[in-house]
């Protein structure tokens, strides 16, 4: 599952990798637990 993704932006001098993309994956076993 995805949970963020960014992709590169020339304007701002930001550029991410050979795919130019940003990202963090989750598996979708693990769930949110808060306390």
């Amino acid at each position: 599952m995805l949970l963020a993704q960014f992709d590169s932006a020339e304007e701002t001098d930001m550029m991410w990798g050979d795919v130019e993309m940003l990202y963090w994956l989750i598996r979708p076993r693990c769930s949110m637990q808060c306390g």
